[in-house]
């Protein structure tokens, strides 16, 4: 085999999954991928052996414009006109992460301390209650 592509799709047929294997890597490469309630890829990982070797994360505006664009912690930010064209590029912005913790911590990202800003510290304790209060029926609200 020189090389050979496995892929899983969603109900609305994007891929959610590819795996690539190839006789020149010890194992294979998997790609996991997710995407928005407007089908545009919100962000994905890939990972090889049992490690992430390389994660993604995007944003968009209310017109579909991609306005951020993360590779693990390096983060472009793009600016659009009202004709959508693109007007600025740059580098920095908010850096996203995922995980659980199973009790308070420190979220460190390339050796310094993630900042929260209180607001969204209190928005998510209120969420959690929500759900501690009735884990059946729990709905995100902004």
């Amino acid at each position: 085999m020189i090389s050979q592509f496995n892929y899983q799709y969603d109900a609305d047929g994007e891929i959610t999954g590819w795996q690539q294997q190839n006789s020149g890597l010890s194992g294979s490469n998997n790609y996991s991928l997710n995407y928005d309630g407007a089908n545009q890829l919100n962000w994905g990982t890939l990972t090889s052996g049992t490690g992430v070797v390389t994660s993604f994360d995007f944003g968009y505006d209310q017109a579909g414009n991609r306005t951020q664009n993360q590779l693990n912690s390096e983060t472009t930010t793009s600016g659009y006109n009202e004709l959508n064209q693109l007007t600025s590029l740059s580098a920095g912005g908010l850096t996203r992460f995922r995980g659980t913790l199973s009790k308070w911590g420190t979220v460190t990202i390339n050796g310094s301390a993630a900042a929260v800003p209180p607001k969204e510290i209190e928005r998510a304790i209120e969420r959690m209650r929500k759900f501690e209060r009735n884990p059946e029926f729990h709905t995100y609200e902004e």
